[in-house]
């Protein structure tokens, strides 16, 4: 769709996407696309986008009082549950109207920090940790080669400390332990850490019930609960595997033909859907 390093008009741009001519983010009613667009003149506005590494961290956008995840914030957020594809341009200095094309991003996360809006009081700024697709693909090539090695679904055992908490005590302390970057452990090769937490969060809120088809758990395990098994919709590199809303509590052919069928990236988009419709239910989102 896009070349990388090629100048483009961006009035020409929104002549064939659509979407905003003027903000930093341009949703395209046209295409399933997410145009965003960087340059060092908003600096006067708060936002200071930077590459650290190989991350690129983009502001957000609401020039007066606290960001908040609304239109273009939102959609970030929700690309990939969407369906949207994220595209950075960045504006060419001396060449006004010119904008470089500087590759495909996935969103894996943010930052809430402090800042300055256009009438100089002090606000929150949501700041996007967006990753280049290139190494999301390496990421994710990666975990597929691992989960099919590697055996995922051994039955959980609550942690001792969680035996006895309530379920609303579970779900406060699964959201304050939400982190961007899990812990890591050495091996041959890194993998990432489940958060136990997260996943007894997850398995309490299904209930015993499969949170994708609706069906019963198939056994009861020996410590007596329904059996399930946690499944991650969106893998490291999508966002953030140790987030209550990333994580989905499915039965064995579910979480089998999530893997495997081959209707995986459409059930994917179907998951990510129900499990945000769940927070919303409980209140969290």
């Amino acid at each position: 769709m896009f070349e990388k390093g090629k100048l483009y008009l961006r009035k020409q741009l929104h002549d064939k996407y659509g979407g905003n001519r003027q903000g930093g983010i341009s949703k395209s009613a046209k295409f399933k696309i997410i145009m965003l667009f960087t340059s060092e003149r908003g600096q006067k506005f708060g936002y200071v986008d930077s590459w650290k590494n190989g991350m690129f961290y983009y502001c957000g956008e609401g020039q007066k009082g606290d960001m908040k995840f609304v239109r273009g914030n939102k959609a970030i957020r929700d690309h990939q549950i969407d369906g949207y594809s994220l595209h950075l341009f960045k504006d060419v200095p001396g060449k006004k109207g010119w904008v470089e094309y500087i590759g495909q991003f996935v969103f894996v996360g943010y930052d809430i920090k402090e800042g300055i809006d256009c009438d100089g009081n002090r606000r929150k700024i949501i700041v996007f940790k967006l990753m280049p697709y290139e190494k999301y693909k390496e990421y994710d090539n990666h975990f597929e080669n691992r989960d099919k090695n590697t055996p995922q679904n051994t039955p959980h055992e609550t942690p001792k400390e969680l035996i006895g908490m309530s379920f609303e005590e579970i779900r406060d302390l699964a959201y304050e332990r939400v982190r961007e970057k899990p812990k890591k452990k050495q091996t041959r090769t890194y993998y990432f850490e489940r958060d136990k937490l997260i996943k007894e969060y997850a398995l309490r809120r299904a209930n015993g019930y499969c949170e994708y088809c609706g069906s019963k758990a198939p056994f009861v395990t020996k410590d007596l609960r329904p059996y399930l098994e946690v499944h991650h919709i969106y893998r490291l590199s999508d966002g953030g595997p140790d987030d209550p809303k990333c994580v989905i509590a499915l039965c064995p052919n579910c979480h089998r033909r999530a893997h495997y069928g081959r209707d995986a990236n459409r059930m994917k988009e179907k998951m990510a859907k129900i499990v945000i419709e769940k927070e919303k239910e409980i209140g969290l989102i």
